[in-house]
Parts: structure tokens; sequence; C-alpha cells
């Protein structure tokens, strides 16, 4: 080799030096580098011992050394000839990895490496309610019904969020409420004054009623965050009659708070609720001959346009607990096949479709929740609900054509009663998440 190969040879291993010792180039490119330096001063290093003497007046240029020692190449190494090998072609989602640094200062052969797939960071979930584990709490109910609106009660001192409050009503669902007529041959007519869900009439109860049959409140979590939130209702030990005349313990008594503060989210995103709840007392005595019942429920109200049909509103609630012959004084409907399991659904099959659609299903049945078909009293019992997702699987008479056209309005807690019966529950640790 002529000498200025050997010394173009050596300028090049000290350029590829020198790229080492640039931080931006990265580990894998400065080792591939280190390797061809080496060799082209191994090879360099072989023609000048096969070089004659230089013949006089001629002068090799200055090599100057890389500063860092342990880059530099080391001289014990300078007599092996390392081999050469070509790079390869890496299928898709593999990369090059050089080889291995040997002792005679030679790596291995190159090869092709799996990339390392980092997955996708899951963002946070992100809360949908104002009063997470029931706190800041800002309740008002509904003490009214005028010009075709609920009045409420006057807003609390320091409410947090009073126009999406917790909402407390009662509603009495029985023949001779207002928003029910009965035709000549006893047949019940929907009140056409009336038009809508049947939750319009939500003040049957007297301000007298309230701490007495229809006791709630909230009190510290000891030993948790927030607040915890006590519910009863007692048409056993304190029978009484609605602002219409009607027996508490006749028909079917509901008083509940709706979460109002949940900003109307649109049904294809992944909502989840999720609380512990128990029972402290469970009480049913037989009235005037007939069975009686109750349920603890968690609820949602489901809205979207019915084509060609004048109802928008959906209910699905989960019975979180309910005395087993609850339903079976109720007009039969079927359900629908979809593979969920159902307590119960009602529906209207009229091609004018005026009335609400609903479904109730056990919290059993709910995947991780099977050990709650039999509930213990004074046991907590915590509950994980993928709202959406169960509302989006579940078989609609007149389903939404996409589900981002639904909106979720609300989520209430509940007891339902007939006949004389007391239920007396907890709820804690309460939360609505869009995941």
């Amino acid at each position: 080799m002529s000498l200025e190969g050997i010394v173009q040879l050596l300028q090049t291993a000290l350029l590829l030096l020198a790229l080492t010792q640039n931080p931006n180039v990265p580990e894998s490119l400065k080792a591939y580098a280190v390797t061809v330096a080496n060799q082209a001063i191994a090879v360099a290093t072989q023609a000048v011992s096969r070089t004659p003497t230089t013949s006089p007046g001629t002068v090799l240029p200055p090599v100057t050394v890389a500063p860092n020692p342990t880059l530099a190449p080391n001289p014990s190494r300078l007599s092996t000839q390392c081999p050469i090998y070509q790079q390869p072609l890496c299928p898709i989602g593999q990369y090059v990895e050089q080889g291995t640094l040997a002792s005679n200062g030679c790596r291995s052969a190159p090869r092709c490496v799996q990339n390392v797939v980092i997955p996708p960071t899951t963002p946070p979930a992100q809360s949908l309610t104002s009063y997470t584990n029931f706190t800041n709490i800002c309740e008002r109910r509904v003490v009214d019904y005028q010009n075709g609106m609920n009045v409420l009660s006057p807003v609390p001192a320091g409410c947090f969020s009073p126009n999406n409050p917790f909402l407390f009503s009662v509603t009495h669902e029985s023949a001779l409420n207002t928003h029910w007529r009965l035709d000549a041959d006893g047949t019940k007519i929907y009140d056409a004054n009336f038009v809508g869900d049947s939750a319009i009439y939500m003040h049957d109860y007297r301000d007298s009623d309230l701490g007495v049959i229809f006791r709630h409140g909230f009190t510290p979590n000891t030993g948790g965050v927030g607040t915890v939130l006590g519910i009863a209702l007692d048409a056993l030990n304190f029978p009484g009659t609605n602002v219409t005349g009607r027996d508490f313990r006749d028909g079917y008594l509901f008083m509940g708070l709706n979460d109002l503060s949940i900003p109307t989210p649109s049904l294809s995103k992944d909502i989840y609720v999720s609380f512990a709840f128990r029972i402290r007392g469970n009480d049913l005595v037989p009235y005037e001959g007939a069975a009686s019942n109750h349920r603890l429920v968690l609820g949602t109200k489901v809205t979207w346009t019915e084509v060609g049909r004048a109802n928008t509103a959906h209910y699905f609630e989960f019975n979180l607990f309910k005395s087993p012959g609850f339903h079976a004084t109720q007009t039969n409907y079927p359900c629908p096949s979809d593979g969920l399991a159902y307590d119960y659904c009602f529906y209207d099959s009229s091609a004018a479709g005026l009335y609400a659609e609903g479904k109730y299903i056990p919290i059993s049945s709910v995947a991780g929740h099977n050990a709650l078909s039999n509930i213990t009293t004074d046991t907590w019992y915590s509950v994980r609900i993928p709202l959406s997702q169960l509302v989006r699987n579940s078989g609609w008479f007149s389903p939404p054509s996409t589900w981002s056209a639904a909106t979720l309005d609300g989520v209430y807690i509940g007891i339902e009663s007939s006949g004389a019966s007391r239920l007396w529950a907890e709820v804690k640790n309460y939360s609505v998440t869009d995941e």
C-alpha cells in the first residue's frame, strides 16, 4: 500500500474516532465507528510493516491520537486483521444491532433485533362528577311542579354547584296520581297534560315526611375520604299519605338522589361508576294481604331521539339489593336477547312510542360482581360498573343511530318500595369517571 493510502486510512480512523465524541450520535453508531476505525488502523499498521524503509526526504504527516484513551486503538490489537461485515437489511419492526467487542479488538457480525414496543401511556381517568366521594355536596329537592317544570327548593348557603345539585325527589307510581287517569273500563291511561317520562311528578311528599318516612344525610367517612350517604325509606313504621292522599304503602314509591353535576357526556365514551354500599336495615310485612317488597338501585337516564317516535327517555338501572318478589306483580314485558341478564324491562311498543323505555339488571350479573348475589347485612361491598358499555351492549326498542348522539343525564341512587317496607342503606367512595 502506498504512503498516501496509509495516510488516508489513518485520517479516516481519526475522523471516525472524532465522531464518537459527539453527544448527539447514537451509541450504536459510535460503537460501529470505533470498530471501523480500529480496522482501518490495523490495516494501516500492517501496510506500514510491509512498506520499505522510507526514502530520504519523505516526511509522513503527524497523526494525533484521540484524546479519549478508551477509544484510542490498543497497540496490542494492531496485529489483528478484523473481518469487515456487510450490514444486514432488517425487516420492518427490527433494527441493526452491532456485534459485541472481543478481546482482540474485533466485533462479531451485526444482527437484526426486534424493536421493543413501548405501549402507549393510558391517560388518567377524568372525573365527571363534582361530588367525588360525596364531598362539597350541594343538595336541592323538588318541591312543586308548575308550568311544565319542576320547582326546586332554595339554594343552600355556600352551595358548591347550585345549578347542578344532588337532586332529591319522591315519586309515587300509582293509578291515582295526577299524571295517570283511568278510562271508563278501568284501563290506565297516560294523561296528555303530562307528556314526557313518568318522573315529572317528583314531589309526592310533604315537608313533615322528611326525616320520618324519607330519611337521608351525609356523615364523615371514618377512616376514609369524603362522606357517607345514608338513605332510608320507611313505610312500615311511619305509614302515611302523599300530597294526593295516596297511602304510601299502596303502589310503588320511589325516593332518590340524582347527581346532576355530570355534564351529559356522550354514551360513546367509556363511563364508569364506582362506590361501596352496605344494607343496614331490611324489613318487610305483608300489606292488606299482599306481599311487600323493596330494592336499592343505582340508575341513569339516557337521552336520545327515537326515529319516528315521541319518546326520548331511556332508563338503565342496577338492582344492588332487592327482595325476591319485587318485580313479580309488574307487567311482564319481554327483555331483549342480547346476552345480558335482566330482572325487568318495560317499553312502549306502539308506533307513536309515547312512553319511556327501561331495563333493570341485577348487579350480580355484571362481570366481576357475581359474589353480590347474596348480600349480608352490615357488610360493605365494592362496585365498579362499566355503565356506558353495558348500555351500548343492551338491545333497545329504537336505538340511536350512533351512541355519540345519546347522552347520559345524571346518575341516581334510590330506594323503591311497595307495601309495608323499610330499607336502610349506606353508600361511600362514590365516583363517576370517563376512562
